[in-house]
């Protein structure tokens, strides 16, 4: 698991941003100055085709794209109390994309601000089993496992693989207790499992 991915993690953690985790409308947290996603859920890492969550994070938006001067004028002006309804103008080549989206400023814990910006329109009609695993998947990476967990400790969701580890992985069943039992809605850890 590199880096990104564990500040992807933290970014989730955040409760405005966590709540979008699952829900099948397109989210994303973008940069103060528009110029990257910071965090997004699977539907929105999936509409800039990205076939990983990494993939996504390295990406740069181009400063031709009118979409990052929007997102920098929104992080300046945005209320962070509630969203507000905005049209962002995505260009992928030679197309324009308009896509109506909930708006809303993030104060960051380093001082500096994001955008969080969600669909106004809803995504693919599919069970919350399948968000997860879709999620789980596009997370996980070659050295590390992605699994989405209910409070009460089961397996909403895993990415390709999980399953090698499971039932009664002991490391696994901490991180799990660990999700149902603490203040943390997310929880991470490198673990070497042997075998």
């Amino acid at each position: 698991m590199n880096g990104k991915t564990y500040a992807y993690l933290d970014f989730a953690a955040l409760p405005t941003v966590g709540a979008m985790l699952l829900d099948p409308r397109r989210a994303w947290l973008f940069r103060g100055d528009g110029a990257a996603v910071l965090w997004a859920n699977a539907a929105g890492a999936e509409f800039f085709g990205a076939k990983s969550m990494g993939a996504l994070l390295d990406r740069h938006i181009s400063g031709s794209n009118p979409v990052v001067k929007q997102l920098a004028r929104l992080a300046r002006t945005l209320p962070s109390d509630a969203p507000r309804l905005e049209i962002l103008r995505f260009a992928f080549g030679f197309s324009l994309t308009a896509l109506p989206a909930a708006c809303r400023k993030i104060n960051l814990a380093d001082g500096t601000t994001a955008v969080l910006a969600v669909a106004a329109h809803g995504g693919a009609h599919e069970s919350i089993i399948s968000r997860a695993e879709r999620l789980s998947n596009i997370i996980a990476d070659d050295d590390c496992l992605v699994a989405v967990i209910a409070g009460d400790g089961r397996i909403v969701g895993a990415s390709s693989g999980f399953h090698r580890l499971m039932p009664g992985s002991s490391p696994i069943d901490v991180l799990a207790s660990g999700v149902g039992s603490g203040k943390d809605r997310i929880v991470k850890q490198s673990l070497r499992i042997s075998g």
